[in-house]
């Protein structure tokens, strides 16, 4: 199931909604109880959150040709912060891999991963 589906249902069944048939869910559906509705308010909040902090490359793999930009771009003086904007990455994923490329020392108890 797609992201998309899942925000989708999670808006109709907050909203006492059957996202199938557009119709009110009736009075003793288990969707309607108060803990169950929190819950689903919860999870679509921090799924809502999570996908709009998310940037577009996150978890992507590296390629050959982000590794030049990134090395490039990290030549010219930009920062952590920056290179992530540019690239569409994590700041974390960014100083990881300018470890793995050999380009900065990790910092004392660093946990990489690689």
């Amino acid at each position: 199931m797609e992201r998309d589906e899942v925000l989708q249902r999670l808006r109709a069944w907050t909203t006492l909604v059957d996202p199938a048939s557009g119709e009110a869910l009736p009075l003793a559906h288990a969707l309607r109880h108060g803990e169950v509705q929190a819950t689903l308010a919860a999870a679509l909040v921090l799924l809502e959150a999570r996908g709009a902090a998310r940037p577009r490359n996150a978890g992507r793999a590296w390629s050959a040709d982000d590794d030049a930009k990134l090395g490039e771009a990290f030549d010219r003086g930009a920062g952590v912060a920056r290179l992530a904007e540019e690239l569409g990455r994590t700041r974390g994923s960014i100083t990881a891999r300018l470890v793995k490329l050999g380009r900065i020392e990790p910092k004392p108890g660093m946990g990489l991963r690689y």
